[in-house]
């Protein structure tokens, strides 16, 4: 394994944080976007605080964007007696709401790993109760809705008979034809107990074919790490391999929510990190125009300090700059966070990291059907060649809508890459 860059090493003119540009309530969101603050996060948390504040719309930001716990987290240490009691009551609630639920979707959790060890199927697990106490070490600090399961490809069947008879069942009633599709064309299939309290999603990749990236279970398990979690060990991601899985993660999302950035923050400070793999990770999953924009959201939204060479590499592409910008400024617009797919898959071509991964991509993402199209219209297996016309037809609706939408512009772009 190749050394670890020294921690000296200076970084690349760092940028200005867009926080030091928004109004008071995405400003303080962000900076409570950390699981431990520094002084000046501390003194800018106290200032917020006493000016004035629209608390509904800081509550319904933080719901939006994730980060409901940190918030309540901090507010309560910094500013116990000058915080409004209602606001400060309503968050208490969310997170003693967040933190029973997460206490029993982690036992519930250790349930299906022990299932699975006895099953004899590797599984690497992540997100939820696993990231919460990788990265934040308190399962209460994180929001999590479900259970992320990786498993080889070839154990799927194996690992749907095991959650079978653990009283789990497909979240999605599909006809034989579409099940065969879901398992080539995508990456996941959902499962819900039976009393509809507990969502598991079972990975066999990390993304579906058509985004391009590629990443292999035994690379990843060979790789792997170990987290002691409810008196149990178990595996998952190395530190540099969660980075990239994150970038990919938050970049097919286009990284609407403020609580993914900051777990990708929160993961870039993971003591002992390889920051000179982490390009050469990317590029071997084809993710590395992903894993530099996230870089690039990092620095200039949770103001992390960049290893030279990496901030140098995410600030010189214009055109993922001028995605940074559009995510950064409509990051705390939810009325221009909405957008369409074609639009969403346009902005995810610019980040394929070839060619020929853009053809590939197009023509996955025309022609291959989904969940979407099956439940809009219920064909028999036997007119199942109908549903990408479908698709395309869906489509063709949506792209007028891009003749009027707005991209960054030029400027905007040149401006956020002069301040790198």
């Amino acid at each position: 394994m190749a050394p670890s860059w020294s921690p000296t090493l200076k970084p690349f003119e760092p940028t200005v944080p867009i926080v030091h540009s928004l109004s008071n309530e995405p400003r303080l969101l962000t900076t409570c976007a950390r699981a431990t603050l520094r002084p000046e996060d501390v003194a800018t948390i106290r200032a917020l605080c006493k000016s004035a504040l629209n608390w509904e719309v800081l509550l319904e930001s933080a719901k939006r964007h994730g980060i409901s716990p940190l918030l309540y987290w901090h507010l309560r240490e910094q500013i116990p007696q000058t915080a409004p009691s209602a606001p400060m009551q309503l968050l208490r609630a969310r997170f003693e709401k967040n933190a029973y639920r997460n206490l029993f979707l982690t036992g519930e959790l250790l349930k299906v790993l022990d299932a699975f060890k006895d099953g004899n199927i590797r599984v690497l697990a992540y997100k939820g109760p696993v990231q919460a106490a990788l990265l934040y070490g308190n399962l209460a600090l994180r929001e999590m809705t479900d259970l992320d399961l990786l498993i080889e490809p070839a154990t799927f069947p194996a690992a749907r008979k095991l959650l079978l008879g653990l009283g789990f069942k497909p979240a999605l009633t599909l006809t034989p034809k579409q099940e065969a599709s879901r398992l080539r064309s995508d990456c996941e299939y959902e499962f819900v107990s039976l009393d509809g309290t507990v969502c598991l999603d079972l990975h066999w990749n990390i993304a579906p074919p058509h985004l391009g990236q590629v990443f292999y279970f035994d690379d990843l398990w060979q790789r792997r790490g170990t987290l002691l979690l409810g008196g149990r060990s178990l595996a998952t991601f190395s530190a540099e391999d969660l980075v990239v899985i994150l970038a990919v993660h938050g970049g097919k999302h286009l990284w609407k929510r403020l609580c993914w950035l900051s777990d990708f923050a929160k993961c870039l400070q993971t003591p002992n990190l390889d920051w000179a793999i982490l390009r050469t990770r990317g590029r071997a999953a084809r993710a590395e125009s992903m894993l530099l924009l996230a870089l690039s959201l990092a620095q200039g939204v949770m103001d992390v300090q960049l290893p030279a060479e990496l901030s140098i590499a995410a600030n010189a592409n214009t055109a993922l700059q001028g995605i940074a910008t559009h995510i950064e400024r409509n990051l705390f617009r939810p009325e221009l966070n909405v957008e369409t797919d074609v639009a969403r898959w346009l902005a995810l071509l610019r980040l394929s990291d070839g060619g020929w991964d853009r053809v590939r991509r197009v023509a996955r993402f025309a022609f291959a059907s989904g969940p979407r199209e099956w439940q809009t219209a219920s064909l028999p297996d036997a007119l199942f060649g109908l549903y990408p016309l479908l698709r395309i037809a869906a489509l063709l609706r949506q792209a007028p809508s891009l003749l009027f939408s707005r991209s960054p512009a030029p400027a905007e772009t040149q401006i956020r890459m002069q301040k790198t």
